[in-house]
């Protein structure tokens, strides 16, 4: 327990520990039994104070009788140390914060806030364990109160996740949090990892664009020093800008990739049509094997006036394609040619004959 009280004085543990003086005080209340439960309604209500080498200062029933907060500390003391350290962290930053308070009937907030001008506002933590009924039972009570609800997730900061491949939560803080963020702290307290989904959705021919580069959940990394409240929500320095910013090089990245996806488009179809009018041109000759034949010399000059054009391959009547070798010049079918095509050389290539050279 972080909390007790002392001849209406109100202590906090972690606080007690930081002057000898006050320590040296608060022992000697607590060896004459002058320590009491914050909880109204404790049967047991006498304290005693703790503080050894190992563990951090804190109080605890000498009788462990029935209590909201016996239950409170039982259900909650893995974020003890967490706990502290926001609380220490919210004191140093001048915000009206006070720590495992029973503002809703047996239920003990983790951090409690109540604001000169604004709405009263309880932090709560939260883990993969945390169900959905605790969540939606603690979400109304707070409303009914008056009171708003900001969720913390205690976890491993720095995840690559998906809203849609996570534990509740998570999905939840992302889904109906104030501005849809999430804020993973880790159980020391030292990292934060803030992320936000990108509501747009970025479309191509009816497909989603993905790319590694720019996910669909944003994230930032930061410290607990740079938690702080902004218009009510709690928030870490600098993530609005820099997620304003991955917003803004998104949008252009895929402006640009769409541009690009338009251009190719239209290359191909006029490319299409290019060909389209060739064969239909080409097909109107009839060209045969015959080397001695007239027809054939009549196609074989059309096809030397069109080879050098490089928007479209050139074909007979046939079927056949025909290329010029770049080293020697000669026009010959495909079938001679260990190399051709590409994009500005859709009819240059390199024959066998070159290549064996």
């Amino acid at each position: 327990m972080e909390n007790a009280l002392w001849k209406k004085h109100h202590l906090v543990a972690c606080e007690v520990a930081e002057d000898y003086e006050t320590e040296k005080k608060v022992r000697m209340a607590s060896y004459r039994g002058e320590l009491r439960c914050p909880d109204e309604e404790c049967l047991s209500p006498i304290l005693k104070y703790c503080h050894g080498e190992i563990r951090a200062p804190y109080f605890a029933h000498r009788d462990n009788g029935e209590c909201d907060y016996v239950l409170f500390e039982k259900n909650a003391g893995v974020f003890h140390g967490l706990r502290v350290l926001l609380y220490e962290h919210f004191k140093a930053c001048d915000y009206p914060v006070e720590m495992e308070t029973k503002v809703l009937p047996h239920h003990y907030s983790h951090l409690f806030f109540e604001w000169k001008d604004g709405v009263p506002t309880a932090i709560e933590i939260g883990t993969k364990s945390t169900n959905v009924d605790d969540v939606m039972k603690l979400q109304e009570a707070y409303s009914k109160a008056g009171m708003q609800v900001i969720w913390l997730v205690a976890d491993q900061p720095g995840k690559t996740i998906s809203e849609e491949h996570t534990y509740f939560m998570k999905r939840f803080c992302l889904n109906e949090s104030g501005k849809k963020d999430l804020i993973v702290i880790g159980y020391d307290g030292k990292h934060i990892t803030q992320y936000r989904e990108d509501p747009d959705s970025y479309l191509v021919d009816g497909q989603e664009m993905v790319s590694e580069n720019y996910p669909k959940l944003f994230s930032y990394e930061a410290y607990i020093n740079d938690l702080y409240f902004e218009d009510g929500t709690l928030t870490t320095r600098g993530f609005e800008e820099a997620y304003n910013a991955f917003l803004q090089e998104k949008q252009l990245a895929f402006a640009v990739y769409k541009e690009q996806v338009e251009e190719d488009k239209a290359y191909l179809l006029r490319q299409y049509e290019v060909l389209r009018r060739e064969r239909e041109i080409i097909d109107t000759r009839v060209y045969v094997e015959n080397p001695s034949g007239e027809e054939y010399e009549a196609g074989h000059q059309y096809i030397l006036m069109v080879i050098d054009q490089q928007e479209q391959p050139v074909l007979d009547a046939l079927g056949n394609r025909w290329v010029r070798c770049e080293f020697c010049g000669e026009v010959k079918k495909v079938a001679e040619f260990v190399s051709f095509g590409g994009r500005g050389r859709v009819n240059l290539g390199r024959c066998q004959c070159c290549k064996d050279k």
